[in-house]
């Protein structure tokens, strides 16, 4: 047998981060490596070191190398964490399954992984356990145990790496891969990610704590999938931390830190120190599927329709342009379902990023039929990651479709070659449809915790939530809906501009524990220059007010001097704010005298200026405000008190507290808004376009003519107006016309928003919205077709109530489950996507209860009652239930056999009957059938049989040529063994579609 060998020499002073890491030897060992090569048999190659340890006795052992390529030779291959694993023997090391020598650590196994899985490569390269390739992903330094024990034989070597330091973690899974523990003695160093990162990294700045904890031997920095990153060994302070485009974790430890998020939807967390967060700019708004959430099935499957959205994004194609949705997700173990609607004809994309598990997708139409799949996507798209081997595929799934038929499609995404996902693997799933609704707007931004010290935190242009801890913190949370949590400490507020805090629920900031004379706010930079109180604003840019309301304050800023507010910011609770609460304002405005005596008696007292305060005390009083800035004060039981409110001045919002009886606006045609408090109030409008807002308490709003809008905070506001055409926004609480408002539109405030809603109209025609959330949407009657209602749910699971055919209900598909109840004769709209059609009470009876109820081209579940009914599911796979009574099951639309098929849940032969549209089965005999036109078996037996009815099996098709060529078409499913007879069939008059008016 022919051998040879070659011999080889190396030690720890060759290896750079080894180097410096003890101070008391200069060759602390020597490993000589003997490689044998059996020429003449299986090839097999061993690899023998020995080491020559401080005490001159030689040692050895060998090591079976299972892969012989050249690459694991490199740095993070197999040979060399041998070579590294023998040098820690040569410096005095041992194994820590070894017994006794680490509590928690050791184990008697080799293989097990210890207490907190702390016997482990990434922790101490003396472990055996942790291999997850041959030719990357192992250590290339001592880690932090073997770090710490090195260090307690020989001393730690502190003029090593002093300088600012730069340690980037690796971002692909190939040969140069590995695992580093990080040994720096000082400077202000830097961990960040490269910039090739394909998924969300995990930066942690703590120390290994060498205790037996989680975190023992370090917490590992690296990206999602990447076998390779750095931990930090114990007593070394790494200041700083960079993350990726995507979404990062990023922890810092107690020294002062600058964590920057890079992008993504970060989530930073200072720990103690002062320290400084900035997040990124946040992603597109999108469906957060967790763990708990089970889509396994087409019937559980999560909808994408509310997330559609044109924001710009890197890892879409034609983000901009095309509506987008995406679903992030943590998969529950089991096949995941997601709908979405298409809306017309063409080109689909399916397409999964930055998935932790081997995915693969599935393309369904509503029927379940499969239409398309993919494992790897091909070509790469914007956010996919190329295959190493074909830069032309990539690992991630994609799908292209052109679909020709609009409706509701299905995506069920699995892992490849199972019919499952991994339980807890992530991924995310983008849909780009051309035509659809876009729904979601804005970005989702960054969680920030600054945690103990004086910290500094600063937002994205995405709806960022930051947590100030205790400490004097800072905040600037720039765009985006934030939502602020201070803390214990004497926190700042900063705002640089409108657009940090726009006007608006969906735009302005959340202060959730703002603390007066503690905190501040810093609105100088937006173009706050004068702090005015609770007055309304006078015209002059700048000015700060502040406004109470359903346990909050907002603080409101006129930048431009048009007296709307440009910039908002809502604080919990109700405070009385003052100038010393902001920087750099005005004082409050100086109380004016105004014009007219003061008198225990009925007074008048008019303004003269801005910022007077007006204060008549016990009497009936009357105050007219002519400008901007006053405040009327009214302390409660001093009189019935009036406020007029002039063109001059143009709005008016009442002080908390103050309680006056009456605001009215001054006669004319002048467009005057006024806003009342807490207390109940009469608030009168003129002739003019009047903006009237009751603000709490049970008020009486009256706009008078115009086109007036009337902002309801209670079930107990009362509206009543006598022209114009005017509009209702309900806030946080249902609403119902009373028959005294001539009102046009009725809707939710925040019409995007989630809230429960309960909106009822009047005799009268209106216009009722609703929103994203599940509502009652009820039209009260109106006046039949000549003043119909008009009812749009928008999203959630809605309820209708209609009173005349003239009622029009728009629900587009896929937009919730919803129901119509109806208190008439009542056919859906063409394009209307209802699933239950229904009469309103169905255990009715009289006469007057006796309804036609027609659906659509959608299949539905129409019911009736104990009435006499005509029940028409009209196209789509309906089911059809009468209730009691003698019933009319109507089939008025063109028959295909397939999908247009109604299945009869209750029919009883004898008293109900089956409708036959003319039209329709135009060869059935005029007037009705007779008995040779009805069969009962499989097929038709001679020239003039029309009906077949099949009674094992219930289903009932028409013939329209008995036995000649024409196949028979089913058209209606009746429960197995049910009795039917010629006589139980009626001819009934075509019913045309009804388009959406």
């Amino acid at each position: 047998m022919a051998t040879t060998r070659t011999i080889n020499r190396t030690s720890y002073s060759s290896n750079p981060f080894i180097q410096g890491l003890i101070d008391n030897t200069n060759e602390a060992s020597a490993v000589w490596i003997e490689q044998a090569v059996n020429n003449g048999g299986s090839g097999a190659t061993h690899t023998m070191p020995y080491v020559r340890n401080p005490s001159t006795q030689d040692s050895g052992g060998k090591y079976n190398l299972l892969d012989t390529s050249a690459a694991q030779f490199e740095k993070g291959g197999q040979w060399y964490g041998i070579v590294l694993h023998e040098i820690g023997h040569g410096l005095g090391l041992n194994h820590p399954h070894e017994s006794g020598l680490y509590p928690g650590v050791a184990v008697d196994d080799a293989n097990a992984p210890g207490s907190f899985g702390l016997n482990a490569k990434l922790y101490t390269v003396m472990s055996y356990n942790g291999l997850t390739s041959f030719t990357y992903g192992t250590p290339v330094t001592p880690m932090a145990f073997d770090i710490a024990a090195v260090q307690a034989l020989y001393g730690a070597n502190m003029t090593t790496a002093t300088g600012d330091d730069a340690y980037v973690i690796p971002t692909t899974n190939a040969v140069g891969t590995w695992y580093a523990a990080i040994w720096d003695a000082g400077g202000v160093d830097t961990i960040s990610v490269g910039s090739n990162a394909a998924a969300g990294a995990t930066i942690d700045l703590r120390a290994a704590t060498l205790r037996e904890e989680v975190g023992g031997g370090g917490f590992l920095s690296s990206v999602a999938g990447i076998n390779g990153g750095f931990t930090i060994a114990n007593g070394v302070v790494i200041e700083n931390a960079t993350g990726s485009s995507f979404a990062d974790r990023i922890t810092g430890n107690d020294a002062n830190n600058r964590l920057t998020g890079n992008g993504g939807a970060d989530t930073m967390s200072g720990l103690g120190g002062n320290d400084v967060l900035i997040a990124g700019d946040g992603v597109p708004r999108a469906l957060a599927k967790p763990a708990t959430q089970v889509n396994g099935d087409q019937a559980s499957a999560a909808s994408l329709d509310p997330w559609f959205n044109l924001t710009a994004d890197t890892t879409i194609a034609n983000a901009s342009t095309i509506p987008h949705a995406t679903a992030r997700a943590t998969a529950s173990g089991q096949p995941e379902w997601y709908k979405f609607t298409v809306a017309q004809a063409g080109q689909i994309t399916l397409d999964i990023d930055g998935a932790s598990f081997d995915t693969e997708i599935y393309l369904h139409n509503a029927a379940g039929t499969q239409l398309a799949s993919n494992d790897d996507g091909r070509p790469v798209d914007p956010g996919s990651v190329p295959d190493p081997g074909n830069a032309a595929e990539s690992h991630d799934s994609s799908i292209v479709y052109n679909v020709t038929q609009p409706g509701t499609y299905y995506v069920r995404v699995e892992r490849y070659g199972s019919d499952a996902t991994t339980a807890n693997g992530t991924y995310s799933l983008h849909v780009s449809v051309p035509g659809a609704t876009v729904a979601a707007a804005g970005l989702e931004g960054s969680t920030l915790d600054g945690g103990d010290g004086n910290d500094t935190l600063t937002g994205g242009n995405g709806a960022d939530l930051m947590t100030g801890g205790t400490g004097n913190d800072r905040f600037d949370g720039n765009g985006g809906r934030d939502t602020i949590t201070g803390g214990d400490g004497n926190d700042l507020y900063v705002y640089d501009a409108v657009a940090d805090s726009a006007a608006g629920v969906a735009s302005r900031d959340r202060i959730l524990d703002f603390t007066r004379g503690q905190d501040a706010l810093d609105l100088a930079g937006a173009g706050a220059r004068v702090f005015t109180g609770d007055a309304g604003f006078s015209g002059t840019a700048g000015e700060v007010r502040v406004a109470r309301g359903d346990g909050v304050t907002l603080v409101e800023l006129d930048a431009n001097g048009d007296r709307v507010a440009d910039l908002q910011i809502e604080l919990s609770g109700a405070i009385d704010l003052a100038a010393s609460d902001f920087v750099g304002l005005g004082a409050a405005p100086t109380p004016g005298t105004g014009s007219g005596g003061v008198t225990s008696g009925a007074d008048t007292l008019t303004s003269t200026g801005a910022n007077d305060l007006l204060a008549a005390g016990a009497g009936d009083d009357t105050y007219v405000v002519n400008a901007g800035g006053v405040i009327v004060r009214e302390a409660a039981g001093q009189g019935n008190d009036t406020v007029i409110v002039t063109a001059a001045a143009g709005s008016y919002l009442l002080e908390g507290g103050s309680s006056v009886e009456t605001l009215r606006a001054e006669a004319g045609t002048a467009a005057i808004n006024i806003a009342g408090n807490a207390f109940a109030q009469l608030i009168v409008g003129n002739a003019g376009a009047n903006i009237l807002s009751g603000s709490g308490g049970a008020d009486t709003l009256d706009g008078g003519l115009g086109d007036d809008v009337y902002r309801i905070f209670t079930t107990q506001d009362v509206i009543v107006d006598a022209g114009g055409f005017d509009t209702v926004y309900a806030s946080g609480t249902s609403y119902f016309l009373y028959s005294t408002a001539e009102i046009e539109y009725l809707s939710a405030s925040e019409q995007a928003g989630t809230d429960y809603f309960y909106l009822v109209g009047n005799g009268a025609s209106q216009l009722i919205v609703g929103n994203y959330g599940d509502n009652v949407l009820n039209g009260r009657g109106g006046d039949g077709a000549a003043l119909p209602d008009t009812l749009i749910g928008l999203y959630g699971n809605d309820t209708y109530g209609v009173f005349s055919q003239g009622d029009v209900v728009r629900e587009a598909a896929g937009q919730g489950n919803d129901v119509v109840y109806a208190n008439a004769d009542y056919q859906l709209r063409d394009g209307t996507e209802i699933e239950l059609l229904s009469a309103v009470d169905q255990s009715a009876s009289g006469a007057g209860s006796a309804y036609t109820l027609r659906g659509n081209g959608f299949g539905q579940l129409v019911a009736g009652n104990n009435a006499a009914n005509t029940i028409d599911g009209r196209g789509g796979n309906d089911t059809l239930v009468g209730l009691g009574g003698n019933d009319v099951f109507a089939f008025t639309t063109a028959l295909d056999g397939t999908t247009n098929v109604d299945t009869v849940r209750d029919f009883r032969s004898g008293s109900d009957k089956v409708g036959l549209a003319s039209d329709v089965f135009a060869s059935v005999t005029g007037g009705g059938i007779q008995a040779g036109e009805f069969v009962i078996g499989t097929a038709a037996a001679d020239a003039d049989d029309r009906l077949v009815y099949d009674q094992s099996t219930g289903r009932l098709f028409y013939d329209a040529d008995g036995n000649g060529a024409g196949a028979a078409v089913l058209f209606a499913q009746l429960g197995a063994g049910t009795v039917l007879a010629a006589s139980d069939f009626v001819v009934v008059p075509p019913a045309a579609a009804l388009a959406m008016a």
